[in-house]
């Protein structure tokens, strides 16, 4: 029984790791997670704010760039 209830969560986590089911999502979601520095602080949030942007544009997520302070 154990057995079966560990199967089912495992199975239970991969299908929500993998997204929405077609039609009944809002679309793609990208964020980014900074310190206590601003974007534009020469270091480590400027270049993965850089990276976000980037690969936003790569895949064409619409409405770029969405703040939410």
């Amino acid at each position: 029984m154990k057995r079966l209830i560990a199967i089912c969560a495992a199975v239970g986590l991969v299908v929500l790791a993998c997204g929405v089911i077609p039609g009944t999502g809002s679309g793609l979601k990208i964020g980014i997670v900074t310190d206590i520095g601003q974007l534009e602080d020469k270091s480590f949030n400027e270049f993965s704010w850089k990276g976000v942007q980037d690969g936003a544009s790569a895949i064409g997520a619409p409405g770029w760039p969405e703040f939410a302070f």
